[in-house]
């Protein structure tokens, strides 16, 4: 049975949060269902809405492409503001990709079917599938990203 609890998309940010910080893989953690302060992570991480409005779980492209030209300077100024050290785009790397390293950046490691890391001045871009996706299961799609922050 899979660790499940909240909304999908929470969950899987929950745990991939709490991999990073706590140094563990999916098969070593709890449930969230069943250690619910686990959940506390999400007070350690910034996270960037592209569309700046609440919203269902699937958007489409070109909403969210619209979304991004419409907020792009608070975007970029958000991500200035926050000086993060790694950055996980929920498959939205490419609407950012033109403005933090240059279209022709290729990655520093790649996985196809799972993940692609960049890096710039110190800090990992990682271009992912969003938390919400089907293509992969969970723990390899939270293990995948964690992995790459260690």
């Amino acid at each position: 049975m899979a660790k499940a609890s909240g909304t999908l998309h929470h969950t899987e940010i929950i745990y991939v949060s709490y991999g990073i910080i706590n140094r563990c893989l999916w098969k070593d953690m709890d449930w969230i269902r069943d250690d619910t302060s686990m959940a506390e992570v999400l007070k350690k991480i910034a996270y960037i809405n592209v569309s700046k409005m609440p919203g269902y779980t699937q958007s489409d492209s070109e909403k969210i492409w619209w979304a991004y030209t419409n907020w792009r300077d608070i975007l970029l100024e958000q991500i200035k503001m926050y000086k993060p050290q790694i950055i996980i785009f929920g498959y939205t790397f490419e609407l950012f990709k033109n403005d933090l390293i240059g279209l022709d950046t290729e990655p520093i490691y790649r996985d196809d079917d799972v993940i692609h890391v960049y890096e710039k001045d110190g800090m990992k871009l990682l271009d992912v599938y969003h938390p919400n996706q089907r293509k992969i299961s969970r723990g390899l799609y939270i293990d995948s990203i964690i992995k790459q922050c260690l």
